[in-house]
């Protein structure tokens, strides 16, 4: 087997080509899966999850949502965040959408609390499309020395 020198100016043209042909494969896929029996009209939003010394604080990307479209439920240390965006599609006389990229339909997203997570304090506020939950923590600890009497 010889081994050969790749020219520079090869390495550009295959890597616009493979660009191409990734982004060709992107495109085919996403239609396949919106178009086809087996897509499921579902999402799944982004979550960043931080913590400070009294709070964890999770922040759930919903772009375009009203907060009237979104359920937060917690249960048996599990924080369960639901609901749906609906693709409103205006009828313009000019034109029409030649490619949609963001995700439609409902959601539902569940996440574990952490053992001295409060779950009877649990706050959320809804500002330019970012859900932020705020979930005090138990300052003793869920594992806490007991005083024998």
């Amino acid at each position: 087997m010889a081994i050969e020198k790749v020219r520079p100016e090869m390495d550009l043209n295959i890597g616009r080509d493979f660009d191409r042909f990734s982004s060709m494969l992107d495109r085919f896929f996403d239609d396949a899966m919106r178009a086809g029996p087996w897509a499921t009209r579902q999402f799944t939003p982004q979550v960043d999850v931080s913590e400070t010394k009294t709070h964890y604080l999770y922040e759930v990307s919903l772009p375009g949502m009203k907060k009237e479209d979104i359920t937060i439920n917690v249960d048996d240390n599990l924080l369960t965040i639901s609901g749906e965006r609906k693709f409103e599609e205006e009828k313009k006389e000019e034109g029409q959408y030649h490619l949609v990229e963001n995700r439609y339909g409902s959601f539902e997203r569940t996440l574990t609390l952490p053992r001295n997570a409060m779950l009877d304090s649990v706050d959320a506020t809804y500002e330019n499309g970012i859900l932020t939950i705020s979930v005090e923590k138990d300052q003793q600890g869920p594992g806490r020395q007991i005083e024998i009497k």
